[in-house]
């Protein structure tokens, strides 16, 4: 299957990003197992992430230049918003997105598709 690596990373993308709103639909409650739930859900979906994560490395490039650049610029986005988000948690304990993050969320886009841009010419010639 070419696309296999794509969906996945689109996959680990979603469940990093949407851990918050994944946990909050399953337990909504704000009972203390409710909660307990919560929180044992979300360390259930970093497993996976870190799972999925282990699991893409392994497989075989696909050779196609189309395909390794689109991999290429999703993984790019993912490490750069991740590492984003370490540094706030490390540095500035904010915990959630705020409005600066947007900017640095957009910014990180833009540089992944000039990165993405650059090397698809560098491929080219």
């Amino acid at each position: 299957m070419k696309y296999k690596k794509i969906i996945l990373l689109l996959l680990i993308a979603l469940i990093y990003f949407g851990n918050y709103h994944i946990c909050q639909y399953f337990y909504p409650g704000s009972e203390q197992d409710q909660i307990d739930n919560w929180y044992n859900l979300k360390r259930v979906n970093y497993n996976i992430v870190i799972a999925l994560s282990l699991y893409v490395t392994t497989l075989k490039p696909i050779n196609i230049k189309v395909i390794d650049n689109i991999e290429f610029l999703i993984t790019s986005i993912i490490i750069s918003i991740v590492t984003s988000n370490i540094i706030d948690r490390l540095f500035f304990n904010s915990r959630f997105y705020e409005w600066n993050d947007i900017f640095v969320v957009v910014v990180i886009i833009l540089i992944s598709i000039f990165e993405y841009r650059r090397k698809w010419q560098k491929e080219k010639q």
